[in-house]
């Protein structure tokens, strides 16, 4: 196996980790909303949140990795050619049909369930599965959800558009059929991104390092340092052609310092964060909610990316096939966790002990959202296919 298939393996495999991660927080923040807040008077759900263990489904320190991950990806793929703007149309392409499928998907699971999640979550005492999911009626909202919120706008603050101020109507996080394709806006910002960096690296270097570094003065404080920390190690690993392996407590110390930054955000963010937050730094971004688990994130990556015991580890068949699911699994289990999951849990109710009723629903549930990924994988490859295509066919013009 040549070195560029090994690299892929267990990149996949980290990404299907993430998406593992992802689809743990949103079925424990729907059912067991004890496991994610301090706040719930429970004492045993609190030390698992204050302990290593939340790092298991801290599924927002994944999406940044998985941010890190498609700086990488999107450095090999613009950057091994001749990089050129009309590339970016192929990536568009490949987001914009999972997606369209992904909200459609979660059309027809609302047409069939409902709202079961309103009465699930005054049952489990979850604010967050009452007060999410709730998308206006009609096919004009169907159709911009589907065709300029996932991939153009994103949702509320999560939205660059509402970052920057710009004064454009971004649908809130509640309205969305499928929230989390909150990031696929992000993904194509960070491609162009990714993508402008390449062509200066290819076509004029003298020109790529200052870019890069006002990038980064720029946008440290964003989501987008996740892209820019992923570029940087493509283009180390292109143009060297090998991997940088650190002695192994240099590894585990950034891993170790990476995960305490993650879960301890939640507790509150470390003073040496909030004075970076509180820098009126125009034209720079100003900080999101998650800065302290951007950079724990950049940490665990490195940490992770630099140690070929653990490179090595990751690159079992069964961690590839998951990685192979982790888009699809990404992108349709959030109706699955408010439609299919809402109703299995009023369902159990009325056969099991109330306090477990969480658990139990979130057993079901991870594998219906596994095997139901597994079959939106065929709209995930044939998105993929079109858009290798469409590269293919951009490369041989004149």
């Amino acid at each position: 196996m040549d070195s560029s298939s090994r690299r892929a393996m267990y990149l996949e495999s980290i990404r299907g980790i993430g998406a593992m991660q992802v689809l743990l927080l949103h079925c424990a923040s729907a059912f067991v909303p004890a496991l994610t807040k301090y706040d719930m008077n429970d004492e045993y759900a609190n030390f698992i949140h204050k302990s290593p263990l939340f790092f298991l489904y801290d599924g927002y320190s994944a999406v940044y990795i998985f941010f890190i991950l498609s700086g990488i990806v999107l450095t090999f793929y613009f950057g091994t050619e001749s990089p050129r703007p009309i590339h970016i149309f192929p990536r568009i392409m490949r987001l914009m049909i999972p997606a369209v499928a992904a909200v459609l998907f979660g059309v027809a699971v609302k047409a069939i369930f409902g709202a079961p999640n309103l009465e699930a979550g005054s049952l489990v005492d979850s604010e967050w599965l009452r007060t999410l999911w709730l998308p206006p009626e009609g096919v004009g909202f169907i159709l911009k959800d589907a065709l300029v919120n996932a991939v153009w706008l994103g949702y509320g603050d999560a939205s660059t558009w509402s970052l920057l101020g710009t004064g454009i109507r971004v649908d809130p996080m509640s309205a969305a059929y499928a929230a989390p394709l909150w990031t696929l806006s992000l993904e194509l910002q960070g491609s162009v991104l990714v993508l402008l960096l390449c062509i200066a690296f290819r076509r004029r270097k003298s020109l790529w390092a200052p870019a890069l570094a006002i990038s980064f003065a720029l946008l440290f404080r964003s989501h987008f340092s996740c892209f820019l920390v992923g570029h940087l190690i493509g283009v180390a690993v292109l143009h060297h052609d090998r991997h940088w392996d650190v002695h192994p407590l240099v590894s585990i110390a950034l891993i170790n310092l990476g995960v305490y930054l993650c879960i301890s955000e939640d507790a509150g963010q470390l003073a040496a964060f909030d004075a970076v937050c509180r820098w009126e730094l125009f034209p720079a971004l100003r900080c999101l909610d998650h800065t302290q688990k951007i950079a724990g994130s950049i940490l665990v990556f490195s940490g992770v990316f630099s140690s070929a015991p653990l490179r090595k580890a990751l690159e079992t068949k069964y961690l590839c096939r998951l990685g192979k699911l982790s888009f699809s699994l990404y992108l349709i289990h959030w109706p699955i966790v408010f439609g299919l999951g809402s109703s299995l849990a009023l369902m159990l109710a009325r056969h099991v002990p109330a306090g477990l009723v969480g658990v139990s629903t979130v057993c079901l549930v991870v594998p219906i959202c596994l095997g139901a990924a597994r079959l939106f994988s065929v709209v995930d490859d044939f998105s993929i296919r079109a858009s290798r295509r469409w590269r293919r066919a951009i490369d041989a013009a004149p």
